[in-house]
């Protein structure tokens, strides 16, 4: 399930463009349903022309058959369902002048969409929030094809040298080095002068590469569940899976030392601590996931980025106030005096 070619050309020649906002995630599992539960807030709602305005008004018109997806960067990505298992990729901020088709085994018809409201909230801006409810069988098929691509993605990212001449771009102990900083500058701690820049790519040795090529094509990762409980198998050689299983320990290691320094890496921490990994000879790297100790670390990590209000002057802010009243010029109804509190008050019982 790879993402369109139009959203990484966003990227490129329309950061900022479109309508404005910020968007937050959240997830849960229901055990009684054997469901996932998702979420989408969009906040500080904010159209800059009338082409913005326009796309808003399509979609809440579509709002019954939009997908919005967790997964965002500079554009926000969603799936139309089109009936019939045909869907196309859309994009929540701007729209695209030729929709790409998706061609996935996942039935996205078995999602039950619960379109919320936009919202006028306690600072006059506009919100809106919208949940999906996804069958246990069916995020099983979406974590398959997930998985696929980005293994596929992973193969691509590799040099072609590292296929003929059977070279890593980097080591391990680099590739690690390169993590442990990232976490500093996270953490807000100071980079070394001295410190050497790393292109971040998986030093994966070639039949690493040639196993994960072969399960991108024939979506062939393995993936079981035992309610919130995912176990992946990704194939990789013995020593990649041993090192795989080293670097994750250090990882893990690194943000325990950084919060014990007081850093405000605990959130970080407590979804590494959902997540055990382990060399399997013959098999590869065997991941265990605690979806819902992860979905935890998650949600407080966004309820955090929705705490503090986006501080703006006040003529900006005037900006903004002004969207609720063109919106709601169009005939879209607006809730008055809602918080996201409120929304997130219904979401968690």
């Amino acid at each position: 399930m790879r993402l369109p070619s139009w959203f990484w050309l966003s990227i490129l020649v329309c950061a900022g463009c479109g309508v404005r906002g910020t968007h937050t995630d959240f997830i849960r599992y229901e055990a009684k349903e054997d469901s996932f539960v998702h979420l989408h807030s969009w906040t500080n709602i904010y159209c800059a022309k009338a082409s913005d305005l326009d796309h808003v008004q399509s979609i809440w018109k579509r709002k019954d058959a939009i997908l919005i997806l967790p997964v965002r960067f500079l554009s926000v990505p969603a799936i139309e369902r089109n009936g019939g298992r045909s869907y196309r990729w859309i994009d929540l901020e701007s729209s695209s002048l030729d929709p790409a088709k998706i061609d996935v085994a996942v039935d996205f018809d078995s999602i039950r969409i619960v379109p919320g409201e936009f919202y006028r909230d306690l600072h006059g801006r506009l919100g809106y929030y919208h949940t999906e409810v996804i069958p246990g069988e069916t995020m099983d098929a979406i974590a398959v094809a997930s998985l696929s691509a980005l293994a596929g993605a992973i193969v691509e990212d590799q040099p072609t040298k590292s296929w003929t001449a059977k070279k890593r771009k980097a080591t391990w102990d680099e590739f690690r080095e390169s993590t442990a900083r990232t976490l500093d500058m996270m953490a807000g701690v100071p980079d070394p002068a001295d410190s050497k820049n790393s292109d971040g790519a998986l030093p994966f040795d070639l039949t690493s590469l040639k196993m994960l090529q072969t399960a991108s094509t024939e979506r062939s990762i393995k993936v079981t569940r035992v309610r919130d409980q995912f176990v992946i198998v990704v194939p990789l050689s013995s020593e990649d899976s041993q090192e795989a299983v080293t670097t994750f320990d250090k990882y893990r290691a690194k943000l325990a030392q950084l919060v014990k320094d007081g850093r405000p890496m605990g959130e970080l921490l407590a979804g590494a601590e959902a997540i055990s990994m382990k060399a399997v000879e013959g098999t590869g790297l065997e991941m265990t996931i605690q979806f819902s100790e992860l979905a935890k670390a998650w949600n407080r990590t966004a309820k955090g980025t929705l705490s503090e209000p986006l501080k703006m002057k006040e003529g900006d802010n005037l900006k903004y106030k002004e969207t609720v009243k063109s919106i709601e010029q169009r005939g879209i109804p607006v809730s008055p005096g809602k918080s996201t509190s409120d929304v997130l008050a219904d979401f968690f019982p």
